[in-house]
């Protein structure tokens, strides 16, 4: 199986701590790259596209919005936006910039996230499948 190359854009680090170690638990084969910055984000994706990326939706210099539209419709990688307070208004906004999911964060969504990546990649892959099908 080759390596997956997972991006985390998050500020807080028991957060990021707390998905490592899902990963790690979970024993996939996984290369995690840490940003903890909008700017660190877009150099590490200009200098390496990554599998997947986990989000935060809010930094100090931006928010998962900004960073989705600057993508484009034509998002190379799926996105999953991670916040620490759940938003129906917010969620729909980041469903409609191009994220592919949308989570709450918390111990529980923390422990599951090997299982949310992975069924994110399983839409990402059907959709680009449905795409190039048209």
């Amino acid at each position: 199986m080759n390596t997956l190359s997972l991006l985390i854009l998050e500020d807080d680090p028991a957060h990021i701590e707390a998905i490592r170690r899902a990963f790690e638990s979970a024993d996939p084969v996984v290369e995690i790259r840490l940003a903890t910055s909008f700017q660190s984000y877009f150099e590490q994706v200009a200098d390496r596209r990554p599998d997947i990326v986990l989000m935060d939706l809010n930094l100090p210099d931006g928010n998962a919005q900004e960073a989705l539209n600057l993508l484009s419709e034509n998002n190379p990688f799926p996105v999953l936006v991670m916040t620490s307070n759940g938003n129906e208004a917010v969620a729909v906004a980041a469903l409609k910039a191009g994220a592919l999911d949308y989570v709450v964060k918390s111990p529980e969504t923390f422990a599951s996230m090997p299982d949310s990546v992975l069924r994110v990649l399983r839409e990402w892959n059907s959709r680009r499948e449905r795409a190039s099908a048209q």
